[in-house]
């Protein structure tokens, strides 16, 4: 018979957290720890057993008598562990993930139908090996046993015992359950404000609204299950920047993140005084650092952002805020756990994610679910030692498309607060929706030129129309001021417009035309208008008898040259930055490919035919210098190969973030639709499509035309030229997406040098660099530098590209006759 040695009542968190669960919560909490390196499976299981002998909470069951409104907490002498292991390493890299989620899953389920109180196990772990030095370990317990920082805990455990790292007594949860009953049965002063904070706060949060302003359609939603998107990053940059602004304020961290996120509720609600319900750990003390329990609480911080003049205002006032709480949190006791858990529309948890290193082994935590608050959108900020990022969570009531919106639009707003955190705050742009933001400068800037004629004049008036800022100057950059790649298409389709034109994007970034160099300026958008004949395109041709493709000269110079093939989609203004970190005097050219003709389908030999084509009528012998990224790099390893077989010199071929076929998911066609969706959100800058699912059954043209009336009635309205430039992009992308699924490697003799991001899936990046190198005869070199497949060629992370670019284009021999000058137009 198994000796029982404690019991105890359950903590005002546990209370809190019990009545969540009986009120439908899950009753679950769950993490996933990542390992690289070596990793003995019986040594892992020894370690996790005297982990459980360590910690009371993890030998805990929880009993209800009849009786009784709440359980008890019996903590078992000998460890109650169900430990499992699971083989995944004869599966493939991309079927390995899902593999460890239905692990996962089945563990969910079991903690599910046993409840708190039923199991026989107080926490379930299943080793999953991955690879030889790859591992995955997923932990499941009660939700009345584990919050975020108790996973951070079991893992820094569970390293010192694999280790056999002596380690100190710690505080076990029942003593705290002690200490806090004690507390409460106290007459003190400061109970009794504590109480009143907490039963103030929850009868008066008055949350936000959850229509119209929040993305998507809440409906009923299911608060049992929670879907996320994976983390998106958050640049160091941001993190210092955020760090030092709390430093000048006098608050923490967190402030800044928190307030960042009361000024996107304010931009998508209309709601300037929120309350959002903020997790505080509970870990004051420090003997609570090493407790292993469910100690977080959720408290509502206010903001009044609508009366702050700046952002620093807003950060000060929230900083007060937690600092009103932190001085209570030990004391909220009674009423939090006797209090109706409210529902909040919007909740912020700050997570470390700490990372331990044993030798040659590295352990983390990936991801956890502890969620003990309810709430229609959670922001999480991940501020781990090596990485940050944000993760948006909603309880199944938004699509994945509101939930990358509302991330990607957090950190616009982070990075524009933080650039100016002095700047007044702004409310209302021209589409008659909120948006906050520093306030544009509406007094002409010292030494801005204002237009010389009727064709500046109009171009200024698109600038400040699509951008919504002004005034803006003739050399104004439309990317300085906000502009991005969608919206570029959305400029030169009005100018267009207005100017009886058929100009290509690329216009903005060639060099060839008028003097580029200065930017993406009205000056030199109306010197094209000016010297290309109403009409025709930039040859003066009209558009049906126009070649099919186009070499933009990204930047003059001599020799070496650089020739560089964009993503699927051909649109070479990715290469903005790049060009922009580039150090050297040699010229820089992009390939824009071709729009889909209906006539022939593009494939990758196609594609590399012409841009052999083009590459030669510049540079007619080598060496060359070529990049290619994403499907680029497919085209540019093919334009290699052809150049090696005609007997020309190739200083070297560059692959940036590309993958093979065979490492390519296949191609759902619903993915155009969900395309045009997320673009009409990035063109507004806001949020405009909802029920995007709804749309899955029908036709393409359908579900188009659905989104486009969807995004007129919430005040986007695009032209017929704006839809067809649209269209035609996406139509393009599809069409350069099912080219590259169809290609395979030949072989090729000369250099090539891959470029990986490290933020991709490990996996993914070793099998696509076996692929290159087993179709790379000559000289392979593997680079993996910090950044994303999209941020890896912007700011910051594209410097370290460039970097391995120059020193490639300085050993690069050429003489510079070799490369013809003048018009590398169509």
């Amino acid at each position: 018979m198994t000796d029982f040695i404690e019991s105890h009542p359950l903590s005002a968190q546990q209370a809190h957290v019990w009545r969540l669960i009986q009120d439908g919560a899950q009753a679950y909490a769950q993490a996933v720890f990542e390992v690289d390196g070596p990793l003995d499976g019986t040594r892992l299981r020894a370690a996790a057993e005297s982990v459980t002998l360590r910690h009371g909470a993890l030998r805990t069951h929880y009993d209800q008598p009849p009786s009784q409104a709440s359980p008890t907490a019996v903590v078992q002498r000998q460890p109650s562990l169900l430990w499992e292991t699971e083989d995944l390493s004869h599966l493939s890299a991309d079927r390995q993930r899902p593999a460890v989620e239905e692990v996962a899953r089945r563990a969910r389920d079991g903690a599910s139908r046993t409840g708190p109180g039923a199991g026989r196990s107080a926490w379930w772990g299943t080793h999953c090996v991955l690879a030889p030095g790859r591992h995955a370990i997923v932990v499941t317990t009660s939700l009345l046993t584990a919050d975020s920082r108790a996973f951070e805990v079991l893992l820094r455990d569970l390293v010192h015992a694999y280790e056999a790292q002596p380690q100190p007594e710690v505080l076990q949860l029942g003593q705290f359950v002690q200490w806090q009953r004690e507390l409460a049965d106290e007459e003190l002063e400061a109970v009794a404000d504590a109480d009143a904070l907490w039963e103030r706060r929850a009868r008066t949060t008055q949350p936000v609204p959850a229509r119209p302003g929040l993305p998507g359609d809440p409906g009923d939603g299911d608060d049992t299950v929670a879907g996320s998107l994976p983390a998106l990053p958050l640049d160091r940059a941001v993190v210092a920047a955020a760090a030092s602004l709390a430093d000048r304020c006098g608050v923490r961290p967190e402030a800044v993140f928190l307030a960042a996120w009361h000024l996107l509720l304010w931009e998508l609600t209309g709601s300037g005084s929120t309350t959002v319900a903020t997790a505080f750990p509970g870990r004051a003390y420090d003997e609570l650092e090493d407790c292993l329990g469910h100690l977080v609480r959720w408290v509502g911080v206010r903001a009044r952002a609508q009366g702050a003049d700046t952002f620093e205002q807003v950060v000060s006032g929230v900083g007060q805020e937690l600092s009103a709480v932190e001085e209570v949190e030990d004391c909220l006791v009674d009423s939090y756990a006797r209090s109706d858990p409210p529902r909040w529309t919007a909740a912020f948890e700050c997570k470390r994610g700490p990372v331990h290193e044993t030798g040659a082994t590295t352990w983390r935590v990936v991801e956890d679910t502890a969620e003990s608050v309810r709430y229609d959108v959670k922001l999480e900020c991940l501020l781990g030692p090596t990485t940050a990022g944000i993760v948006v969570r909603t309880p199944g009531r938004f699509a994945s498309v509101d939930l990358r919106t509302v991330a990607e639009r957090y950190g616009a707003v982070l990075r524009q607060v933080l650039a100016d955190p002095g700047a007044r705050l702004r409310r209302g742009d021209r589409t008659g929706r909120e948006e906050v933001g520093p306030a544009r400068q509406q007094e002409p800037r010292q030494g801005a030129a204002e237009p010389c004629d009727a064709v500046e004049a109009a171009v200024v008036g698109i600038y400040e129309e699509l951008l919504g800022v002004g005034p803006v100057g003739v050399d104004d950059d439309f990317f300085h001021l906000g502009g991005h790649s969608l919206l570029a298409v959305q400029l030169i389709a009005r100018v267009g417009a207005l100017f009886h034109l058929e100009l290509p994007v690329s216009v903005l970034f060639d060099a060839a035309h008028d003097d580029a160099s200065e930017g993406a300026t009205p000056r030199h958008l109306a010197g094209v208008v000016r010297n290309t004949p109403a009409g025709t395109g930039l040859d003066g041709n009209s558009p049906a008898s126009r070649p099919r493709n186009s070499l933009v000269a990204l930047r003059r110079g001599g020799g070496p040259a650089l020739f560089c093939i964009p993503p699927a989609g051909g649109d070479v203004t990715g290469f903005r930055d790049l060009v922009r970190t580039l150090s050297g005097g040699f010229a820089v050219y992009g390939l824009q490919h071709p729009a889909v003709d209906g006539v022939q389908e593009p494939s990758v030999e196609r594609l590399a035919a012409t841009c052999l084509d083009e590459i030669r009528r510049v540079l007619p012998r080598g060496p060359f210098h070529v990049l290619g990224w994403s499907m680029g790099g497919l085209v540019a390893f093919e334009v290699a190969a052809r150049l090696s077989t005609l007997g020309e010199d190739m200083a070297a071929v560059t692959l940036v973030e590309s993958y093979p076929a065979e490492c390519l998911p296949a191609y759902d066609t619903f993915g155009i639709v969900t395309g045009v969706a997320e673009e009409l959100d990035r063109l507004a800058g806001r949020p405009v499509v909802s029920g995007l699912n709804e749309l899955r059954e029908k036709p393409v043209d359908a579900g188009i035309d659905a989104l486009f009336r969807q995004a007129e009635t919430s005040g986007v309205l695009l032209t017929e030229q704006e839809k067809k430039a649209l269209l035609q992009q996406l139509t393009l992308l599809r069409a350069h997406v099912s080219a590259a699924q169809e290609y395979r490697l030949g072989s090729y003799d000369g250099p090539v040098t891959l470029i990986q991001a490290a933020d991709e899936e490990s996996g993914l990046r070793e099998r696509s660099a076996q692929l290159w190198q087993r179709a790379s005869r000559g000289r392979f070199e593997r680079h993996t530098l910090p950044g994303g497949h999209f941020s890896l060629m912007r700011e910051p992370h594209v410097h370290a590209v460039s970097r391995l670019l120059q020193k490639s284009q300085e050993s690069a021999v050429l003489p510079a006759e070799n490369v013809r000058t003048g018009d590398a137009r169509r």
